[in-house]
C-alpha cells in the first residue's frame, strides 16, 4: 500500500497541482522504500547485470520513448545546461534522473551490506542524515543553481540515507534508535517551518508515514491486498508523464482532478501491458 500512496505523490507532485509540496512527499517514501525492501530482501544480487535489468533496461527503454517525444515535438533529445553527461543522466524527461541514481545507489548499498555490520551502517546513515539537515541552508540553495540532475540527487540523499536507517534500525539499541529518529523527525519539522520548500514538509511527511509503517505496524494484517498494484509502481512512475501528455490535450480535466485519473490512467497502462504483453513489460517496467 505505501508504494501506492507514494507513486500518487509523485504524480501529484509532477503534474504541479494544489499541494505540491505536501505530495512531494511520495517521493521521499519512493527512496526509502526502495532502500528499505532491498535490505529486507532474502537475495542480495551479487552480479551487477541483475540490477541492469531491473533498473537500466526499462531506462534505456523510456529514455528512447520519450526522447522519441521530443524530436516530434521538435525539442531538444535532452538538456544540455550541464553538459552531455548531465544531460543524458537527466533525461529526456526530467523523472528518468531517478533510475540511474537509484541503480548505483543500490549497488553501493549491497557492497555496504557485505563489508559493514548492520549497526555501523545504522549509526552513520542516521548521522549523515542529521547533518545534512542541519546543513540544508547550505547546500539547497547551491543544489537548485546547478540544476538537474545535481538538484533531484541532492534533494535525494537523505531519503537514502534514511532508508538505510530504518532497514537497520533493529540492529541499534532502544534508547538510540528512537532518539535518532526523533532527531531525524524534529529537524525535518524545524526546515518545515522555514522558507525552504522542498525539504522540511516533504521529509516530514515522508519520513514520518514510513516509519510508521515499516516499523511500527509491521505486525498488522493487511485488510487489502494490494500487491498487484504495488507490483506497478516502477512501472506508474516510468509511464505517468506519456499518460499526462495525452489527457492534458483533452482539455477535459480539471487542474485538481488531473492527478487522480493520471494515476488511474497510468496503473490501467501497466495492468493491460503485464497482462497482454509481460515478455515486453519485463524490459520496460
Amino acid at each position: 500500500m505505501l508504494r501506492v500512496i507514494s507513486a500518487f505523490g509523485i504524480v501529484w507532485f509532477h503534474l504541479g497541482a494544489v499541494g505540491r509540496d505536501i505530495a512531494y512527499s511520495g517521493l521521499i517514501v519512493f527512496l526509502v522504500l526502495s532502500l528499505y525492501l532491498s535490505a529486507q530482501s532474502t537475495r542480495v544480487p551479487k552480479n551487477v547485470m541483475d540490477r541492469a535489468k531491473r533498473l537500466l533496461v526499462p531506462w534505456i527503454v523510456w529514455f528512447v520513448i520519450y526522447g522519441a517525444i521530443n524530436l516530434a515535438r521538435h525539442k531538444p533529445l535532452i538538456p544540455l545546461d550541464n553538459g552531455i553527461i548531465f544531460g543524458i543522466l537527466t533525461g529526456p524527461s526530467i523523472h528518468l534522473w531517478f533510475m540511474p541514481f537509484i541503480f548505483f545507489t543500490l549497488f553501493a548499498f549491497d557492497w555496504l551490506r557485505d563489508h559493514i555490520t548492520p549497526r555501523i551502517i545504522a549509526y552513520a546513515s542516521a548521522a549523515s542524515a542529521i547533518l545534512i539537515f542541519i546543513m540544508a541552508s547550505d547546500w539547497r540553495p547551491w543544489s537548485l543553481k546547478l540544476g538537474a540532475p545535481i538538484a533531484q540527487y541532492a534533494h535525494a540523499v537523505n531519503g537514502i540515507l534514511i532508508g538505510v536507517f530504518l532497514a537497520n534500525y533493529y540492529a541499534l539499541p532502544s534508547p538510540a534508535r528512537s532518539a535518532l529518529l526523533l532527531i531525524i523527525l524534529a529537524l525535518a519539522a524545524y526546515l518545515s517551518i522555514l522558507p525552504m520548500p522542498g525539504i522540511g514538509v516533504p521529509y516530514l511527511l515522508g519520513v514520518s508515514v514510513s516509519a510508521a509503517v515499516l516499523l511500527f505496524n509491521r505486525t498488522l494484517p493487511a485488510r487489502i491486498n494490494f500487491n498487484w498494484l504495488s507490483e506497478c509502481a516502477l512501472g506508474i512512475y516510468l509511464i505517468h508523464p506519456l499518460c499526462f501528455m495525452i489527457i492534458s490535450h483533452t482539455k477535459l480535466v480539471s487542474e485538481l482532478g488531473m492527478p487522480f485519473v493520471v494515476f488511474f490512467a497510468s496503473s490501467v497502462s501497466v495492468i493491460l501491458l503485464k497482462r497482454i504483453a509481460p515478455s515486453v513489460s519485463k524490459y520496460a517496467m
